[in-house]
């Protein structure tokens, strides 16, 4: 769970990581939900969920966050039941020193947006309308995402166009897009931070071997000299058969 809280820069609030590790949906389990606490998230059920964070758009996703959302299980969100994550997400807001919106003033903004059929309660058969999935989605940032939340509360209409405009088909191919990118960029920057450090090495390695070079050349400038330069010697054959040193002044 701690490590969960850590997703997306901590943009989930406690109050859904607790309600995933208790009715998070569980990929290969014949059903079965929730029940993280004993056993963690497995790989496959992290990519369930990582697919239903990154595309609220999908009726999966919708699926997905209403159990989550939906405390007491009737098949319904309740006013009681939004308030109980937005005053969570509320107060990292103020946290932040953001202004903070009242819950009334939220919660007539999302019944605006799903526009239920019964005004007091929405269903998931009111979200999973073809023609709202994608408004919806936004529904669930503003109760537990913080950071998707401040993004809607201050964005841009004519940004907001060109996203419903771009070639990216849905909210999920815009953030594989975006992270591929990302990490191309920084496998860029090791790359020519590696480069960087093998040229360092090898200039440094030439540099050594210059010197090294240069006092070779300047021993053999001086023959087999002593240390003062003033004399040198060389072998002699004279009489005998044995090579003897001789020294010479210069």
């Amino acid at each position: 769970k701690a490590d969960l809280v850590k997703y997306g820069e901590h943009s989930l609030s406690d109050a859904i990581v607790d309600r995933i590790f208790q009715v998070g949906t569980r990929v290969f389990a014949d059903g079965q939900v929730g029940n993280f606490e004993e056993t963690g998230m497995s790989y496959p059920d992290f990519i369930f969920f990582m697919l239903s964070e990154e595309d609220k758009s999908s009726v999966c996703a919708l699926r997905y966050w209403f159990s989550c959302c939906d405390l007491d299980g009737d098949g319904a969100l309740s006013p009681e039941e939004m308030r109980h994550f937005y005053k969570n997400q509320i107060l990292r807001v103020t946290n932040l020193g953001q202004e903070s919106i009242q819950f009334q003033d939220v919660l007539c903004q999302m019944i605006d947006m799903v526009n239920p059929k019964n005004p007091q309660r929405i269903t998931i058969e009111d979200m999973i309308k073809p023609n709202k999935r994608m408004i919806c989605g936004v529904l669930f940032d503003i109760l537990f995402n913080l950071h998707k939340f401040m993004r809607f509360e201050t964005r841009d209409p004519f940004q907001e166009k060109l996203r419903r405009e771009d070639v990216h088909r849905s909210d999920w191919d815009r953030y594989a897009h975006i992270e591929y990118n990302r990490l191309a960029q920084e496998e860029e920057g090791y790359d020519n931070s590696m480069e960087m450090d093998l040229q360092q090495y090898m200039d440094t390695d030439a540099s050594h071997a210059n010197g090294n070079n240069n006092n070779s050349t300047a021993s053999a400038g001086k023959g087999f000299s002593g240390g003062d330069g003033s004399q040198s010697w060389a072998l002699s054959d004279e009489s005998d058969d044995d090579d003897d040193l001789v020294y010479t002044n210069k």
